[in-house]
């Protein structure tokens, strides 16, 4: 490549060099010497869908509907079954609010990050579960996703553990880090929504300790 064109990494498209902008073939974003470190391919989850309008650009993706189904299927049974066993009606009663709350977020739930007016935006619903957040675009110097492992204490006093991955943006000032999107479960996700935001805010990828490896 000379000193005064430069290539898309993404569709090979050449373009005269600058130090930061856009392809015009394929939105992908330019950056003098290519992105810190290398990184592989993401492909789109298939429940992730997007749309760029003018000022305007979403991403959304659906939640686990097929476990939604079978936590409203379970709750209706056990609640039955505890209602008979244990010959009350209150108890089963708060049982079953909380599995059907759960069970129709989770089949009915969207999540929505929005990038306008400077600001990243994200919500979750129609059924209320996570806070929203509101971040101004210019604060954001990175995006990241990260794994966690959650443990939770079950009744016979064992722990049980599972991994999830946060989608976490360093903000100014004071490089602080804030959860943009929590406990998604899977890996593909979080890269996918990392690699997305950063090509519509024109951030340069940078290697993090706590980052999840490629």
């Amino acid at each position: 490549m000379s000193s005064d064109v430069q290539t898309c990494e993404r569709c090979g498209h050449q373009e005269p060099f600058r130090a930061v902008g856009r392809c015009p073939e394929c939105q992908e974003y330019f950056f003098p010497g290519g992105d810190a470190h290398p990184r592989d391919e993401v492909r789109q989850p298939a429940s992730i869908e997007w749309s760029r309008e003018p000022g305007r650009f979403t991403i959304s993706w659906r939640w686990p509907r097929g476990m939604g189904s079978i936590l409203l299927l379970a709750t209706v049974g056990l609640s039955v079954l505890f209602a008979v066993l244990s010959r009350s009606v209150v108890l089963p009663a708060l049982f079953a609010a909380v599995g059907l709350y759960w069970g129709l977020a989770l089949t009915l739930n969207r999540t929505s990050i929005v990038l306008q007016d400077g600001w990243l935006r994200v919500r979750t619903g129609p059924i209320p579960v996570r806070r929203a957040v509101a971040l101004r675009t210019a604060d954001v110097r990175q995006l990241y996703a990260a794994p966690e492992m959650k443990t939770a204490q079950r009744k016979d006093g064992s722990t049980s553990v599972r991994k999830v991955f946060n989608l976490v943006a360093r903000t100014e000032p004071g490089d602080a880090r804030v959860k943009v999107v929590a406990d998604l479960p899977e890996a593909e996700l979080a890269l996918y929504l990392e690699r997305a935001l950063e090509r519509e805010l024109g951030l340069r990828d940078q290697p993090v300790a706590e980052e999840l490896r490629r």
